[in-house]
């Protein structure tokens, strides 16, 4: 399974499944804020219920409508509730190709990792965007765990303070609710990577890493990780092995068919699922 990225994160592939929503509520809203005409919002319920019939049975009618053009990103926000909610901050692509991910995942998903072969591959925005979808498209308690320590940046997204987070967290007798901070969005909480002191492989190989990963995956039905590059970071590998899917980020023109080949063998070594690679430019 390949997407292709821009900064706007456009994919190129389908899916066989959809997420599910209750698509009542959302349709009476688009209504009843003058968004669609009734005939528009039967079209697209028309669609989604074919959909249904041809084994699609969990089509999300705000993406449905997206993706028929009869609303916008923003408009999705107001209907949703959430004002934050804007092309500056969550692309309309990246919303499709949230719920095209979403689709993809077996039932038992929980922690998916991403991460990539080169450093500035879009990794971070990347999960970022697909933290955020999650959370208000498909409804998921999400949290977001900035595990790159060389290269931290999701605090800064979220303008968070950075200072406590994972390494403090692993580090020291830290409460995982000082670790775990609130962005601002329904469903999504992000912890940051902390200013980290020790090596990083001690740290994801420690018996305090593995309680976490117990407390938090009870706690939460997607952790989605912002990992390094997992050829060049073998704190990754130690990742990677703790989660459920790796979804590889490629930089178009940089990350080479050779590294693609390295990630997915580095991968089946560890006998973690690829779920798929997403090209940005």
């Amino acid at each position: 399974m390949t997407y292709n990225a821009s900064t706007t994160i456009t994919t190129i592939i389908s899916v066989n499944t959809m997420t599910k929503q209750n698509i009542d509520r959302f349709g009476e809203k688009a209504l009843s804020q003058g968004f669609v005409t009734q005939d528009q919002l039967g079209e697209a319920l028309t669609i989604q219920k074919s959909l249904k019939s041809n084994g699609k049975d969990h089509v999300k009618l705000g993406m449905l409508m997206i993706d028929l053009k009869l609303i916008n990103l923003e408009q999705m926000g107001d209907i949703l509730g959430n004002k934050q909610l804007t092309k500056d901050f969550f692309t309309e692509d990246a919303a499709r190709l949230t719920t095209q991910i979403n689709a993809s995942l077996p039932n038992n998903t929980q922690r998916i990792l991403f991460t990539g072969a080169n450093n500035k591959n879009g990794t971070s925005k990347v999960s970022n965007q697909i933290a955020l979808g999650l959370s208000m498209i498909a409804h998921h308690n999400v949290l977001l765990i900035d595990a790159n320590f060389h290269s931290p940046i999701q605090h800064e997204k979220f303008n968070i303070d950075r200072k406590l987070g994972l390494a403090e967290l692993l580090e020291s007798n830290l409460d995982i609710e000082q670790a775990i901070h609130d962005t601002g969005f329904s469903n999504l909480s992000l912890m940051p990577a902390g200013n980290n002191k020790l090596s990083p492989i001690n740290l994801f190989t420690s018996e305090p890493f593995n309680v976490l990963m117990d407390k938090l995956s009870q706690k939460y039905q997607r952790i989605i990780f912002d990992a390094p590059p997992i050829l060049s970071h073998p704190e990754t590998l130690i990742l990677a092995g703790n989660c459920d899917l790796v979804v590889n980020v490629a930089k178009e023109n940089v990350t080479t068919q050779t590294q693609l080949k390295d990630i997915k063998k580095t991968l089946q070594g560890l006998k973690t699922n690829l779920l798929g690679t997403i090209l940005t430019t």
